[in-house]
């Protein structure tokens, strides 16, 4: 997901003015319609070019016109459909569409023609977050194939994520804690267990869980936006307040923090 970048970053943030974040956005939209232009003007060159059609898919995504990046892919895996890393790109860009039910399909096609590392933790991740046990299968499954420790975190997220879907807490924190006993930095799991103490544990450590998650990432907008609810919830409006607003910055898409900052403003 995101990574860590320094605090002083966040304050040259506040100080900046929308109109200069605009402007960067601007030049951003055109370096990206530039690039597509010459990707384009490439393949009339050369149609047949797997590379050329992979850059445009790639910028397709980038600009989340994901209908017309997978239909894209459909034509490169035509030509090629044992293709297993088209068939796990399609997984992804179908599950961006929040259409689970065929990206579930794709992930399993890919691993049928080669059972990928990184696409059977996406398809076991998908399956606990719907709460399906055959993610915890398919988790023993990688145990089974891929002998090793470097992806031991994602196993233990991975069946968190289940056992908090089904509201077993007590087992979700287990799994929770020992993904982050082993990979501190692993954000995900961090932000899932202060959900969990948020919904469930009144007076918990919430607070200082999503605290650890904004030190790791000061980028992180929803680290910012769960630390203002639990301020907001212990009364603490103004603290609240500043988090919203860090949260809003960042990510200005975020539109809770924007309906928070007003609620606060009514209470005032």
């Amino acid at each position: 997901m995101k990574h860590p970048i320094s605090l002083l970053i966040i304050v040259f943030l506040f100080s900046c003015s929308y109109s200069s974040n605009e402007q960067h956005n601007q030049l951003n939209a055109k370096d990206q319609f530039d690039s597509y232009l010459r990707i384009q003007n490439a393949l009339k060159e050369y149609p047949d070019s797997i590379e050329l059609n992979l850059q445009l898919i790639d910028y397709l995504d980038s600009i989340k016109n994901y209908d017309q990046a997978i239909q894209q892919l459909n034509t490169l895996i035509q030509k090629d459909s044992l293709n297993q890393g088209l068939w796990y790109q399609k997984a992804q860009l179908t599950l961006k569409t929040k259409d689970t039910l065929n990206a579930k399909k794709y992930f399993r096609i890919a691993n049928s023609i080669y059972p990928n590392l990184a696409s059977m933790l996406s398809l076991a991740n998908l399956l606990a977050e719907q709460k399906d046990k055959e993610g915890l299968m398919v988790c023993d499954n990688i145990q089974e194939m891929f002998p090793g420790n470097d992806y031991q975190a994602d196993i233990y997220f991975i069946k968190g994520v289940y056992f908090s879907r089904i509201a077993n807490n007590a087992k979700a924190i287990l799994y929770l804690d020992s993904c982050i006993n082993t990979n501190y930095r692993y954000t995900e799991a961090l932000m899932e267990k202060g959900f969990i103490l948020y919904d469930n544990y009144p007076n918990s450590s919430a607070l200082a869980i999503f605290e650890a998650v904004t030190q790791l990432d000061p980028m992180y907008a929803d680290g910012y936006y769960w630390k203002a609810k639990c301020l907001e919830k212990n009364k603490q409006f103004e603290a609240a307040a500043l988090q919203y607003k860090k949260a809003q910055t960042l990510d200005p898409e975020l539109y809770e923090a924007k309906e928070a900052l007003k609620r606060l403003q009514l209470k005032k």
